[in-house]
């Protein structure tokens, strides 16, 4: 193997560690926000490094020169990345759309609540501070 396969199949090996640990971590979450964020990694790591794999000089290159009996499991691993990226984007759109939807009509619901309370408090010292001051008045 050259000095620039190994350097190549080092910098994919590499990417595929990240990758991993990025997959790592949206499997550990589950609040929304951030599982949409790490989508959004996630995508931002796998376009550019799909794109090095499918490069003439990329993995089929790599693997084709020491392993060419893998070359068709190869092929259809790479016709994978168009749906795999789709599925992804797909993820990313229903993730932002809950977010937008149903997050946002609980935030709604807790600043009403919010609100709810602000008022009924201010009407408990209101009603706190006219007892002790009609108490003082009347002595």
């Amino acid at each position: 193997m050259t000095h620039l396969r190994r350097r190549q199949r080092s910098h994919m090996l590499a990417q595929h560690r990240s990758l991993r640990e990025t997959l790592g971590r949206i499997t550990a979450t589950s609040e929304l926000t951030h599982l949409v964020r790490l989508l959004d990694d996630l995508h931002a790591q796998l376009e550019p490094h799909f794109a090095e794999e499918e490069a003439a000089d990329g993995l089929a290159e790599v693997v084709g020169a020491v392993a060419p009996q893998h070359v068709r499991h190869l092929e259809r691993l790479m016709a994978e990345h168009r749906v795999l990226l789709a599925t992804l984007d797909g993820l990313v759109a229903r993730g932002r759309s809950l977010l937008s939807d149903v997050v946002g009509d609980y935030v709604r619901e807790v600043r009403a609540l919010s609100q709810r309370l602000r008022e009924h408090e201010a009407q408990e010292t209101a009603l706190l501070s006219d007892a002790v001051h009609a108490d003082i008045g009347s002595g």
